[in-house]
């Protein structure tokens, strides 16, 4: 494109910041990018780098899909996803093991502590090796509930509808994924393990959250589903922030506006 002779103003997104972010910031320098925008907490940072001026827009989620939120929420615990990110964060195979027993990557049944909770469960297995990937496809014959499928874009919107408590985790390269937003529109509370990113993005008091070695883990779920006063009130304030700040035309209004304060400031 040989953007570096353009002589208009150059903003850029960054997508997948987890991916080659050194050699996308080396880039975007040598076409002297103004603004960058970026879903990660670093964004400042990354600007600074190449002389751009940084900004921090988390990830959001799509309106049209979002569900109506009702009161009648028969799951307890839902997740539907990866198992396991690139960057080697085990959270999601921690807490599938805590929750079931398991053959690899496939739960088969639910511990006996966890027997009575109602959970959708629905994990991408990581197939490390044709031979895994092998198994899990056999084992899944005999064990097929908590099995992978997949799960159109207006189901799974709707799953969460019905969830109570979703369980999310950081991205890859310390990213709050969009699957938070999605969940707290839908009405159903961010079940996570602890971390002071969602201090950059959420007030305080809004998600339900547990240790990262999982110490807690089995008592805050159990605590979390049986103060049902508590799981409304988050659910209300969740989406009502979400419904107001967080979708896809908000943080696109967001980025509008901080180009045209720039061209109105530079030009």
């Amino acid at each position: 494109l040989k953007l570096e002779s353009v002589s208009l103003p150059i903003f850029a997104i960054l997508n997948k910041e987890y991916n080659h972010l050194g050699r996308k910031l080396r880039y975007l320098e040598t076409i002297n990018c103004a603004l960058l925008f970026s879903h990660h907490g670093d964004a400042l940072e990354f600007g600074n780098r190449i002389g751009a001026e940084g900004y921090f827009v988390p990830f959001g989620y799509p309106e049209k899909l979002i569900n109506r939120a009702g009161a009648c929420r028969p799951t307890d615990l839902f997740f539907s996803g990866l198992l396991k990110n690139k960057v080697g964060e085990d959270t999601r195979l921690s807490v599938m093991r805590s929750l079931f027993h398991c053959l690899g990557d496939l739960p088969v049944a639910k511990r006996k502590e966890f027997r009575d909770l109602q959970i959708f469960w629905n994990g991408i297995p990581r197939q490390t090796t044709s031979l895994s990937s092998f198994r899990y496809r056999l084992s899944r014959l005999g064990f097929p509930q908590y099995a992978y499928h997949h799960l159109s874009r207006a189901n799974y919107f709707s799953k969460l509808g019905e969830a109570k408590l979703v369980l999310a985790s950081i991205s890859p390269g310390g990213l709050i994924g969009p699957r938070v937003f999605e969940a707290m529109a839908s009405g159903a509370v961010v079940f996570c393990e602890e971390s002071d990113l969602y201090d950059k993005v959420l007030p305080n008091n809004l998600l339900i959250t547990f240790q990262s070695d999982m110490s807690d883990f089995e008592t805050k779920l159990k605590s979390a589903l049986a103060d049902k006063e508590r799981l409304v009130e988050l659910s209300e304030r969740g989406r009502t922030l979400a419904l107001n700040k967080f979708s896809w035309s908000s943080r696109a209004e967001e980025v509008a506006k901080r180009i045209v304060d720039w061209l109105r400031r530079e030009i």
